[in-house]
């Protein structure tokens, strides 16, 4: 099992203790996904979509992820991890 995500729920699953917290679930997806939007990180996590948004939101203004416009549909965003972050994450990953 590669997936780190899948990895973290099953081990809260069979201990019965939570081991990823929201934010970290959110850069995980982002990580995996390339450059999602917030309906794909919604789709993707089993929290609220009003909890991934205020997620995304703090995560924006504690200067870990950016938002963009698609530059395909402007009123697409797209969230990406800040380059010296992307290191911290990929060892999460591996």
């Amino acid at each position: 099992m590669n997936d780190p995500i899948a990895k973290m729920r099953q081990i809260e699953t069979e201990l019965g203790i939570k081991t990823m917290t929201l934010e970290l679930e959110v850069l995980l997806l982002i990580n995996k996904l390339g450059a999602p939007s917030s309906n794909d990180i919604i789709r993707s996590s089993r929290f609220s979509p009003a909890s991934v948004n205020n997620c995304l939101r703090n995560l924006e203004t504690i200067g870990v992820i950016t938002i963009v416009s698609d530059t395909t549909d402007r009123r697409r965003k797209l969230h990406r991890i800040k380059p010296k972050f992307v290191n911290t994450i990929s060892t999460i990953v591996q």
